[in-house]
This record gives structure tokens, sequence and C-alpha cells, in this order.
């Protein structure tokens, strides 16, 4: 065989082996990984810093002039990791994450970084598959197992779970609750997390595409964790939904069980003989929360209000549950229908509705159409927004996030959420 036709063959069988490679890389990376519990790096805080922590909070409580007869000790009951369908996609390089946090690293976090005396774990039940499960468990076991003498822990750790709930009108929505257990024994422990029925569940597990397999073409070396989430979804999806009409005590510990209601909730965790510690929040987010939304539908007997001794009332969102007295939309029942109209706007706010109309006279008043034609626009703008609900933004189009100033906003809360709903 000639040299420069041997020469040639080298070339190609190289080319073909790094083509190879490349492609047996591109499949790994296509299909993703399953995320771990990652690893408790820290140990237990040293005896003498757990006491300093104590003396200045009683340094603290002598400059303010009282005596408590207890300690005041600081916690967070709302954490997410990865595990987290919302906190995985938030730690995607697109949105400038920094990368997975896993829940082992929430553990070492409230030990070191946030001096927490307590804290819990509460992935969003939705996006958690029973192996998920299991190493929350575990590695909520490990880190109290760190912190030492059962009677003077340094922290102390807690497993728990969200159930993320979103109600598609009024009527049907009533929020999120954390669900805290007080032992970490697995018999003290739901044997799986019990999801929401309805919006949040059917997004999740259905409606959720995950990330195309062109990503690697526009991700380069950062296209990996894109379709970690992907697996992280497919391995969801691979959960059989448990049977609604067997008890809650009597399903296979590896089925996705959920519940409708607060009321439907509580009644499985009793079907377990559990009492856990429920903390509604995020019942006036007005990202997902319906124009029209109250508290009152909460506590009626068949949502077994007596089950939720607190509430949050402040979070990253902001303070989400502080009372005002005007409403996104005005909504009358008639005859068992629900009649939605735009309020004007009140001092420190604007409906969101009513700010629709302002947009849409706006822009017709640059045309030839005229002042009775642009009002009566902007008068039917109002009205689709109120009509379409939490979906009002949708009613008109081409608008642009800061063409809508403060419209929708509390302007006198403290540090409101997104579309406060007091």
């Amino acid at each position: 065989m000639p040299s420069f036709l041997k020469g040639f063959l080298g070339v190609v069988v190289l080319m073909a082996v790094a083509l190879g490679g490349y492609l047996y890389g591109y499949h790994q990376n296509w299909y993703g990984r399953l995320m771990g519990p990652g690893t408790i790096e820290g140990a237990r805080l040293p005896e003498a810093s757990v006491i300093a922590r104590r003396d200045r909070q009683t340094a603290a409580a002598d400059q303010l002039g009282f005596e408590p007869d207890t300690q005041i000790l600081f916690g967070d009951l709302h954490v997410h990791t990865t595990y987290s369908t919302d906190a995985f996609l938030w730690s995607l390089p697109m949105l400038g994450g920094t990368g997975a946090r896993p829940i082992g690293e929430a553990c070492d976090f409230a030990r070191y970084c946030s001096n927490l005396d307590f804290w819990s774990s509460t992935d969003h039940a939705e996006g958690l598959s029973p192996r998920m499960w299991r190493e929350i468990r575990d590695s909520v076991n490990q880190c109290q197992a760190i912190s030492g003498d059962t009677d003077n822990p340094d922290l102390v750790s807690f497993i728990g779970y969200e159930w993320t709930q979103v109600g598609q009108t009024a009527a049907d929505h009533f929020g999120h609750k954390n669900v805290i257990f007080r032992d970490l024994e697995d018999e003290n422990v739901s044997a799986r997390p019990i999801a929401s029925a309805g919006v949040t569940t059917t997004v999740l597990r259905t409606s959720m595409a995950g990330w195309p397999a062109t990503m690697p073409l526009r991700e380069g070396a950062d296209s990996r964790p894109y379709f970690d989430f992907n697996a992280f979804l497919a391995e969801n999806r691979a959960v059989p939904f448990c049977d609604a009409d067997t008890p809650s005590d009597e399903l296979p510990l590896d089925c996705f069980e959920s519940a409708a209601t607060p009321g439907d909730l509580v009644a499985r965790f009793e079907s377990q003989g559990l009492e856990p510690l429920i903390i509604p929040h995020g019942t006036s987010w007005g990202f997902y929360t319906p124009p029209g939304t109250s508290l009152d539908k909460q506590l009626v007997p068949e949502m077994r209000p007596e089950a939720f001794s607190l509430i949050e009332i402040y979070s990253g969102h902001g303070n989400s549950e502080e009372y005002r007295s005007w409403r996104p939309v005005l909504e009358q029942h008639r005859e068992g229908v629900v009649i939605a109209s735009c309020p004007e706007p009140r001092e420190n706010y604007m409906p969101s509705c009513w700010y629709a109309g302002d947009i849409i006279y706006d822009r017709c008043m640059n045309t030839e159409m005229g002042e009775d034609v642009c009002r009566a626009a902007a008068t039917q703008a109002r009205q689709n927004y109120a009509d379409m609900g939490v979906a009002g933004h949708l009613a008109i189009v081409g608008e642009t996030t800061e063409d809508w100033l403060n419209a929708g906003q509390c302007l006198d809360c403290f540090q409101p959420p997104l579309n406060h709903r007091p």
C-alpha cells in the first residue's frame, strides 16, 4: 500500500475514533445523570461556638430590658434543594445558576453559613421520586447524627416537604403547605411525599417537556445540567400514580400519592397515624394566585384548619400575607356564575386590569381611531383582563415588562410579593 494512502487511512481512523468519542460523550450528555444527595462535609460546631451564640442572645435580651424564661431559637422551615423542580431550574447556566445544590449542602449551609439552631428539608413533593425521598431522609438523619449530644445539639434537623397547590380559580386555590415531621425515624415520617393534585402535578409530570437535544449546540460545555434536568423529569414521570381509593397507610412505597385539598392532605396523614406540623404559605403570591382569592375558604371545617397552627408571613418572595382592602379584580356570584369586573385605581394601588386599558388607550390614541373608539377599546381590555384571571397579562400583546410600571403592586406594603393578592 502506498505510504500516502496509509497516512490518509490513519487520519481517517483517528477522525473516526475522535468522532466516536464525541458522539459517545454527546449521548452521555444528552441522556443526563440523576442527581444524588451530595455529601455533608462539616463536623459539629465547637461547643464554645454554640455557647457563645446563646450568650449573645442573652446579652441582647438584657439590653432590651427583659428576661425571657425560654431561649429564642432561629431556624428555617422552608428549604429547597435541587431535588425541587424550581430550584433545579434556577441552578441552570442560562438563568445564572451556580450548579446543583443537593440536600447534603443544605445541612452544611444551615450549620456554617446561616448559623441556624434548626432547619427542615421542604422540597416540593410534586417533584420527588421514591429514591429522592429515601435520600432526603437519610441525609437529614446524617445531618442530625453529626449534631452530637441529643440534649445539647449544635443544630436540630427535621424532615419535611412542601405540598405545592395551585388552583385555576379563586374557589379551588389553597396555596402551599410546608409539612414538617417532628421525629426522624421512618415510622414517624410519611411513607411517601404527598403531592398536590391538579395543576402543579399535571405541569411537572405531563406537560413539562424538558430540554431539546439541540441544547449542546447552543450551550456547549454548559449543556450537561440541562440533560441532568431531563433525567430528573423522566425519573418522576416513571413513578406510577397511587390508587386514589386506597387508604394512605395501605399504599406501596413506590407510587405517586396526591391530595386535592388541605382537608384531604390531613386525612392522609391521619391514615398513617401522623400529626406533622403543617405551615400554610403562598396564599397571596400573584404570579399564580387567581384574583379574588381569600383565606376564608381555608377556614371551613372540611379544610381542617385546626391542623395549621402556624402561617408563614415572610420569605424570599416577600411579605406575602399583608392585608389591604383593595382587590385586583372584583367578583360577584350570581346563580352560581362568577361575574368579574375591574376596579378603579386606589391610592398606592393600580389594578393591572385597569392599566391594561391604559396601555390599549395610549396605543389607540396614536392612531386615527378617535377618542370614543379608544375609550371603548380600553374598557374592553380591562374586562378581558378581569375575565382571564391569573392569565390576565395575556389579554394584550406586544407590551414589555417595563410597560406595566407598578401596576398590580402594593406600593405601601413592606417588601410585598409580586402582584400581591391581599
